[in-house]
This record gives structure tokens, C-alpha cells and sequence, in this order.
């Protein structure tokens, strides 16, 4: 149910923004995009641009939400059934610049801010220790900054292409001190350049 909510929100705060950015709004463009990490994950997310500068963006996006559920029952007398259930996002937000190479060509730059975080609950059906310790738990937030650099080519009207890489620098704090076993608090600072932070666009342009 958290996905919908997520969505909804987000696409609120979009036209809560594209209201306020100023009262000629209704001339500037706009993009709105669809972006994945891979056609065949699944993995999609969702943005939204609006022209605040001659050639720049203000960009908001959803990069994933996700609440998963997984119930295990093992058919072994030594294992015991298991119920996992987990939740996560993450945002951006952040100032793109363009520089248009052709009619149909654009290449794009900027600086985003990132939030991430997530939650899991784990509990193990063992009726050999107390209630309390059946239940391990943690969550983590992540806050850092992201380059991102781009291309955009149109293919028809006002719909577009984009790919995007955007190396990361992150920070992480994440407690696990709900584990039975006694969790530990953890601090990390990362630099980030996978496959992950490439993405692809179908974008639309209007006005």
C-alpha cells in the first residue's frame, strides 16, 4: 500500500512546485520522465522538470519506492517459518543545465541532492526463545549529493530519449540495534558508480 501513497505524494509536491516556480508558469517548459536502471527489473521511477533559467531545470524525481513481503514455511523440523517485510525510497532534487549540440541533441549537467532510506522487520517463528527476540529490526537513511550528466534526443513531437550517469557521494547511518543478537550502530561514507546510477528516460516536453 506504501507505493500508491508514495506516488500520490510525489506527484502533489510536483504541481505544488510547478505552481509556485512563478506566476508566468503556464509558458515555461516542462518534462515529465519515466526512468528505469533496467527494461527488464522493473525498476521504475518518476520525474519531473520545470524551466526555472534560460537553460537550466529545476528537477525533482522519485528514483524507487518499493514495500516487499516474503513468507517462508521450510519443510525441515530444524529450520523455522519466517516472515520478512521491507520498505524504501529514494528522492532527488537539483538544478540540471542544458546545451543544445542540434535540434533533436541536448546534453545535460548538474548537481542533485539524494535522500534514501529504508526499513526492515524480520521475524523468526521459534518457539524455543522468548517472544520479544523472534523479532530482528533495522532501518537505515542516506542522505548525500549526486553529478549527473546526460544526453537527450528527440524522436518524435514532444517525446524524448535520455540516458543519465550519476556518481554519487553518500553518507549512511543505519542501526540495527532492534536485532535480538544486540545490533550494532553504523556510520559510512561512500563514493557510488554502478550500474545503478545509470538511467534511461522516455521523457515528454510541453509547455
Amino acid at each position: 500500500m506504501a507505493k500508491p501513497f508514495l506516488i500520490l505524494a510525489f506527484l502533489i509536491l510536483t504541481m505544488n512546485v510547478h505552481a509556485q516556480v512563478s506566476c508566468d508558469s503556464a509558458k515555461r517548459t516542462k518534462e515529465f520522465l519515466i526512468t528505469t536502471t533496467s527494461l527488464t527489473s522493473g525498476n521504475y521511477g518518476l520525474q519531473y522538470k520545470v524551466k526555472v533559467f534560460r537553460k537550466a531545470f529545476l528537477r525533482l524525481g522519485l528514483a524507487y519506492v518499493y514495500n516487499d513481503y516474503h513468507s517462508d514455511k521450510p519443510q525441515v523440523v530444524t529450520s523455522y517459518p519466517t516472515k520478512n517485510n521491507s520498505s524504501g525510497f529514494s528522492i532527488t532534487s537539483g538544478l540540471e543545465k542544458r546545451k543544445v549540440i542540434a535540434e533533436f541533441f541536448e546534453f545535460s549537467y548538474g548537481l542533485n541532492l539524494i535522500m534514501s532510506g529504508g526499513w526492515n522487520k524480520l521475524r523468526t517463528e521459534n518457539p524455543n526463545i522468548a517472544e520479544p527476540l523472534r523479532v530482528n529490526k533495522s532501518y537505515f537513511i542516506s542522505p548525500g549529493i549526486g553529478i549527473d550528466l546526460g544526453a537527450i534526443m528527440k524522436i518524435h513531437q514532444n517525446f524524448y530519449l535520455g540516458a543519465e550517469i550519476m556518481p554519487q557521494f553518500l553518507y549512511s547511518y543505519q542501526d540495527n540495534s532492534g536485532n535480538s543478537n544486540g545490533g550494532l550502530i553504523t556510520h559510512t561514507f561512500r563514493a557510488a558508480l554502478n550500474s545503478q546510477n545509470a538511467t534511461l528516460a522516455l521523457i515528454y516536453r510541453f509547455k
